[in-house]
């Protein structure tokens, strides 16, 4: 299962790429998308197919904008007589679904276009949550029921650039979010920051920088 789908292809080899059963996608910016068609690409041959999960509006952009026989084939269609490579699966916010032996729950979030980010909680019950692109909203993690863990933070740039970030993230704001954590039952969270591909080339240092002075564990 992946979480966003920026750079499968380039990070993963075919026969890795060929046991994503699954792809949560939390909108969709080209950064966070890129790779569905290219992973339907990829797998041509191999057997079974991926579902993506998605908002209905996440899902549509894909589609109309990727899979449209303008740029890519429709993986959505079968092939050559072969079943489909992609399977489109719509999410509702705070309705939650299971993938595998996974509770999944979508948390919308603050973006300039429809957004959510994911609670997954294994059977086990651990879990872990992942923002996707937001400039806020963290609390909503924090809050849940099905508490995650982990909250994974998708940051774009370094602390001076905070007023930029706008609706994205910079590791500045972790220590509000622990205080905030440390107010809900007393219960014991890790904040670790991911960086999206998105992040300007330009700002590798001094974000690298930022991300050291993080508490996060």
């Amino acid at each position: 299962m992946a979480l966003d789908a920026g750079s499968l292809t380039s990070s993963l080899t075919t026969a890795e790429q060929a046991q994503i059963s699954d792809i949560l996608v939390s909108h969709s910016h080209f950064d966070h998308i890129r790779d569905i068609p290219t992973l339907g690409l990829s797998t041509l041959w191999e057997p079974g197919s991926t579902s993506v999960h998605g908002l209905p509006d996440t899902l549509s952009a894909i589609h109309e904008h990727f899979l449209n026989w303008k740029i890519y084939p429709d993986f959505t269609e079968g092939l050559n007589n072969a079943p489909a490579k992609l399977q489109f699966r719509p999410v509702e916010p705070k309705q939650a679904f299971t993938v595998l032996d996974y509770q999944i729950k979508p948390v919308p979030v603050p973006h300039p276009v429809p957004c959510v980010g994911y609670i997954v909680k294994s059977s086990s019950g651990a879990s872990i949550a992942y923002t996707g692109d937001t400039g806020g909203g963290l609390k909503s993690f924090l809050h849940d029921p099905m508490q995650p863990g982990i909250l994974f933070v998708d940051v774009t740039f370094p602390n001076r650039l905070h007023d930029l970030a706008d609706t994205h993230r910079t590791p500045h704001p972790v220590q509000p979010t622990e205080r905030v954590v440390d107010r809900i039952g007393r219960r014991r969270h890790s904040a670790t920051y991911c960086c999206g591909p998105h992040r300007p080339p330009n700002t590798k240092t001094k974000w690298q920088k930022s991300l050291k002075t993080c508490p996060a564990k």
